[in-house]
């Protein structure tokens, strides 16, 4: 995933299952971050281990840090599924490789990542803007960053 912002930034992770997963670890190659979910503590809050139809969605945007799932309908926070030794992934300048793995299933797993990019300054009627300014001036643009699928 390229990134051109100026400043760290998180991301949404979309996740959709097509079928049985279990312990699925995210993880950014250049920074070495990683998110591993404990999918026998899903299967205690939930029922059942990642199955066909989940989709799971971890943002790591700082202030809206979340873990839901949404299975038959129904949305569940699993942020508690996330290891103790986990960190939340950040993208960083230049290209991000993100990565992952499962003790079983990784082929059944379709990715999507999201982010707002983010420039440290932006112009606007002739003047310069800190990103800490609290102008009402808008300073992020949505974007699709990358989609990945395991071949």
């Amino acid at each position: 995933v390229y990134y051109s912002g100026e400043s760290e930034i998180g991301m949404t992770i979309r996740i959709r299952a097509i079928g049985t997963v279990e312990n699925l670890t995210i993880f950014n190659t250049k920074t070495k971050e990683f998110i591993k979910l404990d999918t026998n503590k899903m299967q205690q809050i939930t029922g059942s281990t990642i199955v066909a139809g989940d989709e799971i969605t971890i943002c790591t945007v700082k202030g809206k840090k979340s873990i839901r799932l949404l299975r038959d309908g129904v949305t569940t926070n699993i942020l508690n599924c996330m290891t103790k030794d986990s960190s939340w992934i950040q993208l960083v300048k230049g290209d991000n490789v993100l990565a992952y793995t499962a003790d079983s299933g990784a082929e059944k797993l379709y990715f999507t990542v999201e982010n707002n990019v983010v420039n440290l300054l932006t112009r606007c009627q002739n003047r310069s803007v800190p990103v800490g300014d609290t102008s009402p001036l808008e300073w992020n643009c949505p974007a699709v960053v990358g989609l990945l699928r395991l071949a």
